[in-house]
């Protein structure tokens, strides 16, 4: 397992925690959460894959190396190099790969996931998961399934991880309320004083601003929103920026993204490939 870890961190990946897929299976919240394959098996070994800003030098010059440049330049190089990775490292045996992106009977709730499995504590008041050493600023990418036992004989229990930074969820529900305020806006139905008043009550951008929009159903739009440029270009990104840095502790602050990663985080601007160097 060390060494499957030190290949992806090679090529980004610096976040790789094995955990026993059954153990999500029997902690998932809803219990409707569709579940990770087994294959069959009484104990299966699944990885939780992510990266911090160390994946930022190695996927821009990807990247620049290619003859064009797709809509979703991180999507698809996950895509491409994470099966590649676990075809190489586990020749035969078989494997299934789930993405941030899967969505139906394929959809994980990343989020719990790593809180349940102690990889990362899940900040409810900032909806993204705090990593020990990276902070906020962190990205799950996928989940790597594989025919294969869970390899530790002794039961899977992960020491659950205590909040790191409990001080920062006042201002961090500030900032992350003037962005659901700044959502309201969004939608021109919505704008439109000649539109029908019952739009209000089903629009989902209306809802997420109102806060009315359960948390279960802002997931759901999520996974199946892949497009959020429409959303992540205007200025109020700025206040979700704010609310990670709210939510970064000092021993955390090497950890943030810089601004060129940043402006692609949030606007998926993919001309920032190309960009002079910081």
């Amino acid at each position: 397992m060390e060494d499957f870890a030190a290949v992806l961190h090679s090529h980004g990946f610096d976040i790789c925690e094995p955990f026993e897929t059954q153990y999500y299976n029997l902690k998932k919240v809803p219990e409707t959460l569709p579940p990770i394959s087994t294959f069959s098996r009484p104990r299966t070994l699944s990885f939780l894959i992510g990266n911090s800003k160390h994946i930022w030098p190695i996927l821009k010059a990807h990247v620049r190396a290619l003859p064009s440049v797709s809509e979703h330049p991180l999507d698809d190089y996950v895509h491409v190099i994470i099966p590649k990775l676990v075809e190489a490292h586990f020749p035969g045996i078989a494997s299934k790969i789930q993405y941030t992106t899967s969505k139906d009977d394929d959809f994980i709730h990343f989020q719990l996931l790593a809180h349940i499995t102690a990889t990362s504590y899940y900040n409810k008041a900032l909806s993204l998961c705090v990593h020990p050493k990276h902070g906020p600023w962190k990205a799950f990418r996928a989940v790597v399934t594989l025919d294969l036992p869970f390899p530790n004989l002794e039961p899977y229990a992960p020491i659950p991880l205590i909040d790191p930074y409990p001080e920062c969820h006042e201002l961090v529900s500030h900032y992350r309320n003037l962005f659901f305020e700044s959502v309201k806006g969004y939608c021109t139905q919505c704008r439109d004083p000649s539109a029908d008043p019952s739009h209000k009550d089903k629009c989902v951008l209306f809802r997420m601003g109102d806060g009315t929009l359960t948390g279960d159903e802002v997931r759901k739009w999520y996974s199946e929103k892949r497009d959020m440029t429409f959303i992540r270009t205007v200025s109020n990104h700025q206040h979700l920026i704010a609310a990670r840095d709210a939510a970064t502790w000092d021993a955390v602050k090497d950890q943030r993204y810089s601004d060129q990663q940043l402006r692609y985080h949030y606007s998926k601007d993919t001309s920032i490939f190309f960009d002079l160097e910081e």
